[in-house]
């Protein structure tokens, strides 16, 4: 059994040597490429290996890097 685990904001790239590393398949809904803007299941169901993931991949949308997504949040909670 495998808990999934929250994929949204990653991109293709990193997502799959996760999921081939714990043998859950990845099914791309739409783009194979870009920025994970959906999934199904949700992070934290617990699934059977070999359970398919479907992805939904958007290649318009930019990573944004670590420092940023940390100084906004610190931003968001002074406001």
């Amino acid at each position: 059994r495998f808990r999934v685990p929250s994929l949204v904001g990653m991109s293709v790239e990193e997502v799959r040597p996760i999921l081939q590393q714990a043998t859950i398949a990845v099914s791309l809904d739409g783009a194979d490429h870009g920025v994970i803007i959906s999934q199904n299941p949700e992070a934290g169901t617990v699934v059977e290996k070999g359970t398919a993931i479907v992805l939904t991949a958007d290649p318009t949308v930019k990573e944004k890097p670590a420092a940023q997504e940390k100084s906004e949040s610190t931003s968001e909670r002074g406001q």
